[in-house]
């Protein structure tokens, strides 16, 4: 059955969640058809393995006892379990959210005219929203379609009744303005990481708007403002410090998964620092963060944590000196890693832990087991090997890195800045392998590192121009591409 759209659904089912479904198809309001609760029934007491080499005449066997097999009436019931299960995953999601929930009863009250109760439930729904700490695009959304309910009411049954359109369409407003400001800061974020630029129509209004806004009223638009403004205006810094105390002050003002992408767009603006060579500081802020949002269990999503999270956690604990640390995170939350990946992460991550403490002998054995599955991970694994040849001095296996990787860059224009970073660190590898430096090319190469705004292994590379200088009468390659 794998790859099939029933065990996708069933796979996206908690083993907790399994009384439920069968409660669920066992009401004849949900599902009046015998065989489909016997095909659940079925696959709850099966694993996942069993369910992937599932026999289809053995469960059609059971679900139709003494019936020959018919491929096409087993499809069917599969068909209308799949039906039953995204009707069910449809309900728990309104059982998670109860104001998407009250509000869908307030427009039926309404539908229905039942007045006296729709105003009861409209009243009640207004004040819950009030009193909870949210302030965030789902709750001005929540709020915009509660008083359009109100307003259309009011249209029907209370004509000469003063109608403030305010009531109705500030929530509107301070929703379209959060979820600009939201896709403002995605759109920076993939054009730093991809080079693509996505164009937001109203974005310039919103936030000429955002900036105007009082931050004693509206706290969650200047929070979600300054997101914006650290990631467009990286020099500024202010903007950064002002985001950082916004989120721990303000940051019960959004959800979860909210705080997690303010976060995230903290730590960008971070790394877009640290990798420009501004270390140890802004390595420490990011990791900082990381820590934090870690803490409050924001990083996890189903008890999962995304292996390009983890290996960023791992490098700049590394870089900032916490190796202990960083070992320790490493054994310690590799089980929180997707299951498919989470031999091939640990490998690599102990392959960087070995690579950020110079131990570079350890790490080739190690990337040769990887698989570079991600194109994070493909530019990661190779800077990791360009420095490790060098340093054991392995000039025909660096030659040949460097030829490869250079050509691997030129073709990948979607990666932004990255690209440019991963190919100063090509040029400046091979000017170091062409011979010892006099004090005057060991200092123009050193400017020359210094004056590009990105490079990646800023400090080594100026550390290796210097060690040249020092021991300029020893031939530093003795490989002759």
């Amino acid at each position: 059955m794998k790859g099939t759209f029933l065990f996708e659904l069933w796979q996206a089912l908690a083993p907790s969640e399994y009384r439920d479904v069968l409660k669920f198809l066992n009401s004849p309001l949900h599902n009046q058809r015998p065989d489909v609760l016997a095909l659940a029934q079925l696959l709850t007491e099966c694993s996942a393995t069993e369910i992937d080499m599932l026999d289809k005449s053995k469960a059609f066997g059971i679900l139709f006892p003494g019936q020959p097999y018919d491929n096409l009436q087993f499809n069917y019931t599969c068909s209308f379990l799949v039906q039953r299960l995204e009707t069910f995953f449809t309900w728990k999601e309104l059982d998670r959210e109860p104001h998407w929930r009250d509000w869908m009863l307030c427009r039926a009250l309404r539908r229905r005219g039942a007045r006296a109760h729709f105003a009861r439930r409209t009243s009640r729904l207004a004040r819950t929203l009030e009193e909870q700490p949210l302030r965030n695009a789902s709750h001005y959304l929540t709020r915009y379609l509660l008083e359009s309910e109100r307003y259309q009411h009011r249209v029907l049954h209370e004509r000469e009744t003063p109608t403030l359109l305010s009531e109705v369409t500030d929530p509107l407003n301070h929703f379209f303005i959060l979820e600009n400001l939201h896709w403002a800061g995605t759109a920076l974020a993939l054009q730093a990481r991809y080079g693509v630029q996505n164009l937001l129509p109203f974005s310039e209004r919103v936030l000429e708007e955002a900036g105007r806004t009082d931050p004693e009223r509206f706290p969650e638009i200047t929070l979600m403002h300054r997101g914006y403004l650290s990631l467009h205006e990286v020099e500024n810094e202010d903007n950064f410090r002002q985001l950082k105390n916004l989120i721990l002050e303000k940051g019960q003002l959004f959800s979860a998964a909210e705080n997690r992408d303010l976060y995230l767009l903290a730590i960008n603006f971070c790394l877009r620092r640290h990798n420009r060579g501004e270390r140890p500081g802004y390595t420490r802020e990011a990791l900082d963060l990381y820590r934090q949002a870690l803490e409050k269990g924001l990083l996890f999503e189903n008890q999962v944590l995304q292996k390009f999270t983890f290996n960023n956690i791992l490098r700049l604990a590394c870089t900032a000196g916490e190796r202990d640390w960083a070992l320790h995170f490493l054994n310690t939350c590799q089980d929180y890693l997707p299951a498919g990946d989470r031999a091939n992460t640990f490998r690599f991550n102990l392959a960087c832990w070995h690579y950020l403490g110079g131990e570079y002998a350890r790490v080739p054995a190690l990337l040769q087991t990887f698989d570079f599955s991600d194109l994070d991970t493909q530019l990661s694994a190779r800077q990791m090997l360009l420095r490790c040849y060098f340093e054991l001095e392995e000039w025909q296996a660096l030659d040949s890195l460097l030829k490869s990787f250079y050509s691997f860059l030129r073709r990948r224009h979607e990666i932004g800045y990255q690209r440019l970073m991963y190919l100063n660190l090509v040029k400046f590898t091979r000017q170091l392998m062409a011979g010892p430096l006099t004090r005057q090319k060991a200092a123009r190469l050193s400017t020359r590192i210094q004056a590009e705004p990105y490079v990646a292994e800023r400090e080594w590379l100026l550390s290796r121009a210097n060690f040249q200088f020092a021991h300029a009468t020893k031939h530093i390659s003795t490989y002759t591409p």
